[in-house]
Parts: C-alpha cells; sequence; structure tokens
C-alpha cells in the first residue's frame, strides 16, 4: 500500500507535519513479531532523553543506537532490532524519514525528492529491502 501525504508516519500530530514536505509512505502488510517505531536521532531526542521526558529502547549496538532513535513501550520485545542481520536491513532503507513495525506491518515513510516528482524507478529497491526486511520480523516467517 503506498500513499503520499504530509505525514511521515501514521499518528504524527499536525504540528510535526507543519514543514511542508511531502512523503512516500509504503506499507507492507505482514504482521510483526513486535511494535515499535524507528528514526534518526537528533539533538532534541538525546535531551529529553537525559531530562527523562522520553523513553528510547536500546539494542546494544552502539552505533546504531547513536544514529537511530527507537520508541517502544519500555516492556515490548525488541529482540528482533538487536539481530545485526535485521539492523543491516534497516540501514540498506536509507535514506527513510522513519519506520514503523506493528501488528499491521512495516510502514516506511521517505521524502519526496524538492522537484515535487516521484521517481518509481527509485521506489523499486527499497519495496525490495523492505520485503527482505519483513522475512526476519514477520509473524508469518
Amino acid at each position: 500500500h503506498v500513499t503520499i501525504s504530509e505525514f511521515a508516519l501514521p499518528g504524527i500530530s499536525v504540528m510535526e507535519a507543519a514543514d511542508n514536505v511531502e512523503y512516500i509512505s509504503i506499507l507492507l502488510i505482514t504482521p510483526c513479531t513486535f511494535s515499535a517505531a524507528i528514526r534518526h536521532e537528533i539533538f532534541m531526542d538525546r535531551f529529553k532523553k537525559k531530562i527523562g521526558l522520553e523513553f528510547e529502547a536500546q539494542t546494544g549496538d552502539e552505533s546504531f543506537d547513536k544514529k537511530y532513535f527507537i520508541i517502544s513501550k519500555p516492556k515490548e520485545d525488541i529482540s528482533h532490532l538487536k539481530s545485526r542481520q535485521v539492523q543491516e536491513k534497516i540501514i540498506n532503507l536509507e535514506p527513510f524519514s522513519g519506520l514503523h513495525f506493528s501488528k499491521g506491518g512495516i510502514n516506511l515513510a521517505h521524502v519526496i525528492n524538492n522537484s515535487g516528482r516521484l521517481n518509481i524507478r527509485s521506489i523499486e529497491p527499497i519495496i525490495k529491502h523492505l520485503i527482505d526486511l519483513a522475512k526476519f520480523v514477520s509473524k508469518n516467517r
């Protein structure tokens, strides 16, 4: 399922979508074994964590954890994200704006280039990488 909107991922507030950027969202419908969202970690994320305003799940891989901010419930089993193979599959999806794993599937958000034109050929490899990732985190393995 592919959509184009001002929202990077489901559940994003209108204020967060006020940057006038359009995203292509690719939803691969395959139930995941866990629920989590991943985005690039920025200074504000580190600040909010430090003062206790935000919780981030950690994979134990220092370079991966420094680059990505993983949002999940504190008791959520994100053991799949600790796998080096899964981390490599996620890195293969770059550049992305957000990645969301849920019972409904895997949702990848990708910024559409400034020209406002969507190049379908550039999306095909992303979909292939998304399918490859799903093989490792799907309940339908």
